[in-house]
């Protein structure tokens, strides 16, 4: 039986019981939207129950709507299944919640069952009594499928899902030897990574010297400058989850028992995460047509190099760490890379988090002497240092 506060049940009947809302008077508006969402406030088009599970105890819906129509003084939920001609409507003064809470339960006590279509629209109502409604959008209820183990158990099918996470960068670089020094600005990367079943991630990463601002990027004796990173890499998640848009706290407007349930917030991603991966890389610190600057810069090294991913919350925001190490082993000499980076977000926005970065890489070897000739060994150091911005894309 739904346990729905006594007070707001009433005060949501009493409201709505002197207007009706007929169809002829609604303007249905596609700046409304609504749909069903899952814990990790992605949409849905369909409700899974658990296996031998025959109730729902909470479905949530999200919602959107456009500024024009942000002038609301109350809102109406309208859920429908025509076949067995089910209906529930959950009205309500002031502002919409972030997340809508339906305990699953029509208005004859029946409850949503597996393997049915279910209707839902949001209408918002202003002062002046006006109705705009949301196209009528729907969800499908299905029981999880099962299979059997290999000791007859059963076994939760595993979904792939993918997760895209997006980071993009604006920085200075400074390349930094015993006896040469040089900067390049602006420099501006970016990051595309894809997870896969939440454990395996596949990124393509990029970071060159722009044009925006020309004659920066000039030595001495006029000679252009240029850094550029291209790298492909794997990561395997040892621990947390893939990166995803935040849910923002809410306590539902009706209660279940006497201590309600109270939805805590869920920030960018897990609190701790943690990945281990290897990568190709190109690097280019050069001047015109890949030509060396100085006797004591690489100038363009392939090899590959195994990396160290990690990132935990920290209040509001969110630190991340990487460190990686590998060797020239396509081109370039015989050179070694070592890295160190950090980067600091604010991560309370829920598409964005913008913060600053961080990193060190050292280059030491002996250097391709088709680039370089007589030159044994070289020891340099390239600095980053500027903003970045994650996106929350999922």
């Amino acid at each position: 039986m739904r346990l729905i506060s006594t007070f707001l049940l009433l005060f949501s009947t009493n409201l709505f019981a002197a207007m009706p809302l007929e169809d002829s008077k609604v303007t249905t508006d596609d700046g409304i939207q609504v749909f069903l969402t899952n814990e990790r406030g992605e949409p849905q088009t369909t409700f899974y129950f658990a296996p031998g599970q025959r109730t729902a105890e909470e479905v949530v819906f999200r919602h959107s709507v456009s500024a024009k129509r942000g002038a609301y003084s109350s809102w109406v939920l309208e859920i429908t299944e025509p076949k067995e001609g089910l209906s529930y409507r959950m009205a309500f003064e002031g502002s919409l919640p972030f997340l809508i809470h339906w305990d699953g339960m029509f208005d004859n006590e029946r409850g949503i069952v597996p393997n049915r279509k279910y209707f839902l629209r949001l209408l918002l109502v202003t002062k002046e009594k006006e109705v705009f409604s949301s196209p009528f959008a729907f969800f499908s209820s299905a029981e999880r499928e099962v299979e059997s183990g290999s000791h007859g158990e059963k076994v939760q099918i595993e979904v792939a899902k993918l997760f895209v996470n997006l980071t993009g960068g604006f920085h200075v670089v400074s390349a930094q030897t015993p006896k040469y020094s040089t900067t390049l600005f602006p420099n501006i990367d970016g990051d595309l990574g894809i997870y896969w079943k939440e454990m395996h991630r596949f990124g393509v990463r990029f970071d060159v010297t722009s044009s925006i601002f020309s004659g920066w990027n000039y030595d001495a004796g006029g000679n252009e400058l240029r850094y550029s990173d291209l790298s492909l890499s794997y990561r395997w998640r040892v621990a947390g989850a893939p990166p995803r848009r935040p849910q923002l706290p809410y306590t539902p407007p009706y209660v279940r028992g006497a201590g309600g349930t109270n939805y805590e917030p869920s920030l960018f991603g897990a609190p701790f995460n943690l990945e281990l991966g290897v990568k190709v890389f190109n690097t280019v610190v050069a001047g015109s047509a890949d030509q060396a600057i100085n006797n004591e810069v690489p100038g363009q090294i392939q090899g590959l190099a195994l990396t160290l991913n990690s990132d935990m919350a920290v209040s509001v925001m969110r630190a991340y760490l990487n460190i990686e190490a590998g060797s020239s082993l396509f081109n370039g000499g015989q050179m070694n890379i070592i890295g160190i980076g950090g980067m600091l977000v604010y991560d309370r926005w829920e598409s964005i988090a913008p913060g600053l970065v961080f990193h060190y890489m050292r280059v030491s070897g002996a250097p391709d002497q088709t680039l370089l000739p007589g030159v044994n060994s070289i020891s340099n150091s390239l600095i980053f240092a500027g903003a970045s911005l994650v996106f929350k894309v999922s």
